[in-house]
């Protein structure tokens, strides 16, 4: 089965144009009961009598109003909590710094009201900004980097030796 889809590219509708719900469904792929659902939800069709015809600009104003209701905006000092749908201060304002490369660096933390792990991706140029807001706990690189001093025991030559004593 197909995961259920919440956002809708409104860049295919032609504005000027106007569409019935089958049209609709089918542009995005979804049932005709769903486009029905948004008409009860608030999106005004030309008239009330069945089949409804939508314009183009109501549809497109209608999704970019409902999937812009999901989105938020977090301050620099706040991470989205995915378990609270909110953005949230982290607790103790302790954040663990991971640097993923020259130009990209992770933040991690807890959430202040649940406890849990909430993440945030950010510039490493900007890590003396993230350092003045948040308490750095631990700065912390890669997990697999190169090593600067490499394992001394190899098998090298074992081979020859043992040939050596067992013939």
């Amino acid at each position: 089965m197909k995961p259920k889809k919440r956002t809708y590219n409104t860049r295919r509708i032609r504005l000027g144009a106007s569409y019935s719900v089958q049209e609709v469904s089918k542009l995005f792929g979804v049932h005709k009961n769903a486009v029905l659902k948004w008409v009860k939800d608030g999106l005004s069709p030309i008239d009330k009598h069945r089949p409804y015809l939508l314009y183009g600009r109501d549809l497109a104003a209608y999704l970019n109003t409902k999937q812009g209701n999901r989105k938020h905006k977090c301050k620099p000092d706040e991470f989205f909590c995915f378990k609270c749908r909110v953005p949230r201060r982290p607790w103790g304002n302790l954040v663990d710094i991971v640097i993923r490369n020259e130009i990209r660096l992770n933040l991690s933390a807890l959430c202040g009201a649940c406890g849990t792990v909430m993440n945030r991706a950010g510039a490493a140029r900007k890590l003396s900004e993230y350092q003045k807001i948040f308490t750095a706990q631990s700065k912390r690189d890669e997990r697999i980097t190169a090593c600067p001093s490499p394992s001394v025991t190899c098998d090298i030559g074992k081979d020859a030796a043992r040939d050596e004593l067992h013939p």
